[in-house]
């Protein structure tokens, strides 16, 4: 049985120069699984970041273990906003590490605290500038099929994303603050959808949260005939979301 209080003295060897004792620390290490990090917090210990990255590779199998048995349980959750934000935290946490297990409540919950700092009364148009202007979240135009750019911790740490993720984040911590935020599956390009002042709106969190205006719906969608009337009622809801 694993014992926790092993940990600070198998985490020295992990490197060690002997191919035979890295072998026999690795198995050791691997028989914690997923409950690794939660054991390391119990104690008075830090890892540096060549022992986290030395573990996540260790726990390979572990994390694919963890996320196939926590992965159907966001599907029993009532509220839409609840699966989105299980579900991508479950993913998050299989790309990350599992040491980042809880932490896109944590980063949403900060982000949301930190509007209300500002703002006394909360609407889509003062978030979109705060998280897209203020925050500085922007398209990741430079590595854009980087797999991390869906994965909601990195995206939230270095506030680089692709279209989906960016506008998971501006629904998210929408939701916490009270408005109706929703996703737009609209062709090529995922959008939001938000309710100002009694109207629907399109906003492009790729493109600093602006408003989206016809002309840009056709250049978004790359549809000539496209309209924004038709991509209001595309709304995407949290399975359509993880599915694209």
């Amino acid at each position: 049985m694993a014992d926790a209080k092993q940990l600070p003295y198998l985490l020295e060897l992990l490197d060690d120069e002997s191919h035979l004792v890295r072998e026999t620390i690795t198995r050791e290490l691997a028989s914690f699984g997923s409950s690794i990090f939660d054991d390391i917090r119990s104690l008075p210990i830090e890892i540096n970041p060549k022992e986290r990255a030395l573990l996540n590779a260790i726990l390979e199998k572990p994390r694919r273990s963890f996320l196939k048995h926590e992965w159907p349980l966001w599907l029993g959750l009532t509220d839409d906003h609840q699966r989105l934000e299980a579900a991508l935290s479950l993913l998050a946490e299989y790309q990350s590490g599992l040491e980042f297990r809880g932490r896109v409540q944590i980063m949403l919950d900060e982000l949301a605290q930190e509007y209300r700092s500002k703002h006394k009364e909360a609407d889509a148009h003062s978030l979109a500038e705060f998280l897209f202007q203020y925050k500085g979240f922007r398209g990741a135009m430079e590595d854009y099929y980087n797999p991390h750019n869906s994965n909601l911790v990195y995206v939230m740490k270095h506030r680089r994303g692709i279209p989906i993720s960016l506008s998971c984040v501006y629904m998210l911590v929408g939701w916490r603050l009270g408005l109706s935020i929703r996703g737009c599956n609209s062709p090529r390009h995922f959008l939001t959808i938000v309710d100002h002042q009694h109207k629907m709106e399109l906003v492009d969190c790729f493109h600093d949260g602006r408003v989206v205006g016809e002309k840009d719906i056709i250049t978004l969608s790359r549809e000539s005939s496209f309209t924004i009337n038709e991509a209001l009622k595309m709304e995407a809801d949290s399975f359509s979301i993880i599915r694209r």
